[in-house]
C-alpha cells in the first residue's frame, strides 16, 4: 500500500499509532525498520520537546527523547495541573477542549456530549443571576466534574453550558453515560435561598465518524442537544452516522432471566 507520511500535527500521529493495525501496522514497522524513525511533531504543551514514531516489538510506540539521550515511550496526554475555567474554577477551561479532540479517537472511537439546564433562564427569573451563580451552576458542575472523572474531561462553556469528552470510547458507551448523567442530574436536590429545586438537562451526544473531523464533535453535539429540547427536554438525543434523533437506554429481562442493554428509539 502506498505510504505517505505528513503528520499535521502531535495529535494526528496519536491517532494513528494508537489506531495501527492489520496492513497499516506493517507498512508503518516496515518503514520504521528502512529509516529508523517516523517523524512526529511536538504537542502543544511540550513545543520544546523531540518526538519521534519508533518501534517496540510487534508494535510501533510515540517516543520522546529523554533528559539520558534516549528514546523512551511517551505519555500522549498532558500531564501536570489543567487549566480550570476562570469563573468557578471546578471544570476545565473550553481552551484545552480543542487539542484534547485531536487526540481522542482510539480503536473504540470518541464520544462527546454537550448538555445545559432546560428552561434556564425561568430558573434565572425565579432566583436572580447572582443567586444562581453562587449555588446552582457550581453545584451542577461539580455533578457533572465527579461523573467524569477515570472517564474524560469536563470543560464549562458560556453560562449554563457543559461539554463531556469521552476519549476513546464506543458509540453504546457514550450513550450509557450521556443517560446516567442525566438521570443524576435529574435526581440530585439543588438548594438555592432556603429552597429546593429539581433540575433537568438536555444532552446531545455526538459520535466520532472516520467521515466527519474530529473538531465537529461540538457543533454536532449541540445541534443533538437542541433536538432533544424539541422533544419535551430531559432527554439524550445523538448525533451519527444515521443522522441525529432521541435514543433511551434501558435494561430488559431476556428470555433466559440474563439483563442485557437494549437502546429504544424515543
Amino acid at each position: 500500500m502506498d505510504f505517505d507520511w505528513k503528520p499535521k500535527n502531535f495529535g494526528a500521529v496519536v491517532q494513528k499509532v494508537t489506531s495501527a493495525q492489520g496492513e497499516m501496522l506493517s507498512t508503518m514497522l516496515r518503514q520504521v525498520s528502512k529509516t529508523g524513525y517516523l517523524s512526529c511533531p511536538p504537542p502543544a504543551w511540550d513545543p520544546e520537546g523531540l518526538y519521534r514514531v519508533g518501534a517496540n516489538g510487534s508494535r510501533v510506540e510515540v517516543q520522546k527523547l529523554g533528559d539520558d539521550n534516549r528514546w523512551q515511550a511517551c505519555a500522549i496526554r498532558p500531564g501536570g495541573k489543567r487549566e480550570k475555567q476562570q469563573k468557578f474554577g471546578i471544570l476545565d477551561s473550553p481552551a484545552l477542549l480543542a487539542a484534547d479532540l485531536d487526540l481522542a479517537v482510539g480503536p473504540m472511537g470518541a464520544s462527546l456530549l454537550y448538555l445545559d439546564i432546560d428552561d434556564f433562564k425561568a430558573v434565572n427569573t425565579a432566583l436572580t443571576e447572582r443567586v444562581v451563580d453562587r449555588t446552582v451552576l457550581p453545584e451542577l458542575q461539580r455533578i457533572v466534574d465527579r461523573a467524569a472523572q477515570a472517564h474524560g474531561y469536563a470543560y464549562a462553556e458560556g453560562g449554563d453550558e457543559m461539554i463531556v469528552l469521552l476519549p476513546n470510547v464506543a458509540p453504546l458507551v457514550g450513550l450509557a453515560f450521556a443517560e446516567a448523567l442525566r438521570e443524576v442530574v435529574s435526581k440530585s436536590p439543588f438548594v438555592a435561598e432556603g429552597r429546593t429545586l429539581k433540575l433537568t438537562v438536555s444532552i446531545g451526544l455526538a459520535i466520532a465518524l472516520p467521515s466527519v473531523p474530529v473538531r465537529d464533535l461540538p457543533e454536532r453535539a449541540n445541534r443533538a442537544k437542541a433536538h432533544a429540547k424539541s422533544q419535551g427536554k430531559n432527554a439524550v438525543a445523538i448525533c451519527d452516522a444515521d443522522g441525529v434523533r432521541c435514543l433511551r437506554l434501558r435494561y430488559d429481562a431476556a428470555p433466559t432471566s440474563v439483563r442485557g442493554p437494549f437502546i429504544k428509539p424515543r
